[in-house]
């Protein structure tokens, strides 16, 4: 009798850390009235300025790979938040992006500021910045851009998304750069609040906001928060699951289903094994 090998792939009892994700921050660390570890206020930041904490909770976005513990919560003061991201270097043709999950906790006219990654030795060249601010004057939308220079603020080629977003939600933010063969012929691009469909996929959906590169910048070594003005603390708003990848995939990892789900898959698999063995000795 002709024997039949049922192969059963347990997916996901295992895990490894892809080669292309660079970076990751769940923000997994107690409670503190300072900010996460790796994340450094400027060196000129002076402590009344400063508003980075790790407050408690996660947060969520569905479809999303679930987060685990806490979140780096923010405040609209003048300190800016930098963290040291692994060299990222890009060939022709290649994508940097980066990603994190944001929610206001309350309504304020006065927030802007901007989130970006760049090379750190060249602070005025290209860079992915991502802007951010209240929309309107009633307080319950804010908005968002992208820039193609760093430590530019007035830089004509800023664009915005050209929709409101609740200040009440929580979004998520990806933004990426596609290294082009000459300085403004790479491409920078914006998502906000992404299709689930697409988490976990190789290809990414189309971006809401694109825009030519500055220069050709082959290196990423930074990321840098930037919180304008002077209002109250502590956390007006929170970010997590920060991740710079260089592929979508990685930067928006699909919820991998909890162990018991795969216990029933491992389960069913078997029986049917059981099941065809009993009907090839009954023949």
């Amino acid at each position: 009798m002709k024997k039949v090998i049922y192969p059963l792939l347990v997916l996901g009892l295992t895990s490894s850390v892809s080669a292309n994700l660079f970076t990751y921050d769940g923000f997994d660390e107690p409670v503190s009235p300072n900010a996460p570890t790796n994340w450094l206020p400027d060196a000129g930041d002076g402590a009344s300025s400063l508003h980075g904490e790790v407050v408690s909770g996660s947060l969520s976005y569905t479809g999303l790979q679930d987060s685990v513990g806490n979140s780096f919560g923010l405040a609209n003061r003048t300190a800016d938040y930098n963290y040291d991201v692994p060299d990222v270097t890009l060939a022709v043709g290649e994508t940097v992006y980066f990603s994190f999950l944001l929610q206001s906790n309350v309504a304020d006219t006065s927030w802007n500021g901007n989130f970006r990654l760049f090379n750190d030795p060249d602070i005025f060249g290209n860079a992915i910045s991502v802007g951010w601010g209240s929309a309107n004057a009633d307080d319950t939308n804010m908005g968002f851009s992208l820039n193609n220079r760093n430590r530019n603020y007035t830089h004509a080629d800023s664009i915005q998304t050209g929709e409101n977003y609740s200040q009440t939600g929580t979004h998520l933010v990806v933004a990426s750069f596609t290294l082009g063969s000459g300085n403004t012929n790479g491409e920078l691009s914006l998502w906000i609040n992404p299709s689930s469909a697409t988490f976990g996929t190789s290809t990414p959906p189309t971006a809401d906001v694109t825009i030519a590169s500055y220069q050709a910048q082959d290196t990423y070594t930074s990321f840098e928060i930037v919180s304008n003005g002077s209002g109250s603390f502590p956390s007006d708003w929170q970010m997590d699951e920060f991740r710079v990848a260089t592929d979508w995939a990685d930067v928006v990892p699909a919820t991998v289903p909890e162990p018991s789900v795969y216990a029933l898959m491992v389960g069913l698999l078997s029986m049917l094994v059981v099941a065809r063995r009993r009907l090839s000795a009954a023949k």
